[in-house]
């Protein structure tokens, strides 16, 4: 805008002001904008100005990362160790470390049993050698191990109990009826090809690989007595091949774990210690299962034994340091428009949130001061930055110093740099005995299975605390089928019961002249699948234990000396243990309870393969039900 000034000397009434005004308006004389666009800045000296005004002339004398040198030590997971059991080998190229650890031993059914027999027959009859046989020599061959490892069903009259319980699988009985005299027991027949190697056997039996390279060069069927006929048709040298894949076949799909002592009854939860070259340790204690074993489940241990004290050599590498950015981060250039889908403008953030705080402040000042190395670590390893040397652009070299964990001293009072061991780290274990000066911080990245398959429980235990019996209960809700899954644990109790009562029943009193006009009854009957863990004293630790109780079945007239007098478990978890009595601590047992399921799990492994193992996981258990039992009632006597 212009304006023109009128001289004073002229009278109020003759003052004029005189305004005029210029308008500037583009006409664009091309029908394209993209120049207009970009904003082109021709002043060099606007540029200086802006640049000014942003103190981007108060720099410091540094420059810009060129290179970055790393060494790295890398050491992959080698050892595992379970309670109980020396240390074996663990190689993470083979199966996650949730099937190493997880895989517990299963109920094996009648079902089961059959179609592993099948199995193996099956396998015989494709042999050439034994095709070609005329068919009463086949048969012999074949009937040979149904002879020596029959399977048969339950009589009533022998074993009353395993009969009962043989009816609630319907569905494997039926099959068991159908194979008649040819049926074969598949896992009787598994453990007796075993069993001549089972100890030097022992460190593989967790990893189904190195089973299979363990047993290549075994004869299995050397001193097999059920073998001989088949030998004599096919020879050795086939039938030993049938035998390490019928061997190796069950174990991937079915009996992964099988002698696995990972599990503690006691705190019902597993535990377990793995180990690296350069004797360092990771496990954990009350691990609940179901496959999420995530770095920050393990806590650093000591090594296993067995673990090699010499770590690997160090891995020297160069990069090209980049800056750090993530989505929404500001903008480099002042004239680059910032993605508009991430607003951090938004983020609120009480002035007591020190954290959220904390990231605002790195996300709009100090995100362009941060640059990142893209080290790729192997899966399964535990690995730690032993040098980290940054040049920059004007040639400079700087060794970088571990946040937290400087190993660089005072020189007046020799007091490390930066150095604090109770500062919080992420993606760090605890040490709980570490003493001293904070160690160069380590990363474990684990060969976790992400998203493994989770099948139905296949069993399931759930324990209860009853205040009016002050009892707590383990009741068995899901059992095995006979086969791979599971039923309905109650009703299978109530199938057993009624059966028992109608094989024997019981002994029937003779009434008296003058029947009473009440009855005194010590204790009702319970639930087959109800059964009692009663507090005990232990001397060797003064703590108070739960230790399974027993109880004798009511309502049947059986031999009290006679095993199947008292209630047996149904299900793997309550079976551990056969030979000492069964504990738990009594703190693992809250009020609203604990439920443990058994379930197979089923992952595909990075390199194609796919592993199964059954394995459980404990959680809160469901509320409800009751067991029934009371003492101490007078009944109506008999009319």
């Amino acid at each position: 805008m212009a304006y023109s000034f009128i001289e004073p000397t002229l009278s109020a009434s003759a003052v004029h002001a005189l305004l005029a005004a210029n308008r500037l308006e583009t006409r664009p004389r091309s029908p394209e904008f993209n120049r207009a666009l970009r904003a082109e800045i021709r002043d060099p000296t606007w540029l200086l100005a802006r640049q000014w005004q942003l103190h981007e002339f108060r720099a410091e004398d540094r420059g810009t990362p060129a290179v970055a040198e790393v060494v790295v030590s890398e050491q992959p997971l080698s050892r595992l160790a379970l309670p109980g059991q020396p240390s074996r080998a663990y190689a993470p190229a083979h199966q996650p470390l949730e099937a190493a650890v997880e895989a517990q031993p299963r109920v094996v059914g009648v079902g089961l049993r059959l179609q592993m027999g099948q199995y193996w027959l099956r396998q015989l009859r494709t042999i050439p050698a034994l095709l070609s046989a005329s068919p009463l020599e086949r048969a012999a061959a074949l009937a040979a191990f149904a002879a020596a490892y029959p399977l048969k069903a339950q009589l009533a009259d022998e074993a009353p109990v395993a009969y009962a319980q043989e009816a609630t699988t319907g569905e494997a009985l039926a099959l068991l009826q159908l194979a008649g005299a040819t049926a074969l027991d598949g896992y009787a027949l598994y453990q007796a090809l075993l069993a001549p190697h089972r100890t030097a056997l022992l460190a593989v039996f967790g990893d189904s690989e190195l089973l299979a390279q363990a047993v290549e060069g075994l004869s299995l069927t050397t001193g097999f007595p059920a073998a001989g006929p088949a030998t004599a048709l096919v020879g050795k040298t086939s039938l030993d091949t049938q035998a390490r894949q019928f061997v190796l076949a069950f174990h991937r799909l079915y009996l992964l774990g099988e002698d696995s002592t990972s599990w503690s009854t006691e705190d019902m939860a597993y535990s377990f210690t793995v180990g690296t070259a350069g004797a360092t340790g990771l496990g954990a204690t009350h691990y609940p299962g179901g496959a999420t074993l995530p770095w920050y489940a393990v806590d650093q241990r000591p090594a296993p034994a067995g673990t090699p004290a010499a770590p690997p050599a160090p891995v020297s590498q160069k990069f090209l340091p980049t800056e750090v950015q993530f989505p929404g981060a500001p903008a480099a250039r002042w004239w680059e428009f910032e993605d508009r889908r991430v607003d951090f403008g938004q983020v609120t953030g009480d002035p007591s949130d020190w954290g959220r705080m904390l990231l605002q402040e790195f996300m709009f000042l100090y995100q362009n001061d941060w640059f990142s190395v893209p080290y790729a670590v192997p899966v399964g390893s535990v690995c730690a930055v032993q040098r980290l040397e940054v040049t920059d652009v004007f040639g400079y070299r700087y060794a970088i110093q571990p946040a937290g964990a400087g190993q660089l001293a005072e020189e007046e009072t020799d007091v490390l740099i930066d150095n604090d061991a109770t500062r919080w780290r992420l993606f760090a274990q605890t040490d709980p005995a570490h003493a001293g000066p904070a160690a160069a911080p380590q990363l474990y990245v684990p060969a976790a299975a992400l998203t493994p398959l989770v099948s139905r429980p296949v069993e399931q235990v759930s324990f209860r605390r009853e205040e009016a019996t002050n009892v707590v209960w383990a009741v068995e809700s899901i059992v095995s089928d006979g086969f791979a899954g599971g039923l309905d644990g109650a009703s299978a109790a109530a199938q057993v019961a009624e059966t028992l009562r109608r094989l024997v029943p019981a002994a029937v009193l003779v009434p008296a002249a003058d029947p009473p006009a009440y009855t005194y009854q010590l204790a009702s009957s319970v639930p087959e699948n109800w059964l009692p863990f009663v507090p005990m004293f232990d001397n060797a630790t003064g703590l108070t234990v739960l230790e399974q109780g027993v109880l004798p079945r009511q309502g049947v007239s059986l031999d009290q000396a006679d095993p199947e007098a008292v209630v047996q478990p149904r299900t793997a978890l309550l079976q551990l243990n056969p030979n000492a009595p069964y504990r738990l601590h009594e703190h693992e047992i809250p009020p609203s309870g604990v439920r443990v399921d058994g379930s197979c799990y089923r992952v595909r492994w990075y390199d194609g393969r796919t592993v199964l193992w059954f394995g459980r996981h404990r959680g809160p258990a469901q509320p409800g039900g009751s067991s029934g039992l009371a003492f101490d009632q007078l009944k109506p006597g008999p009319q």
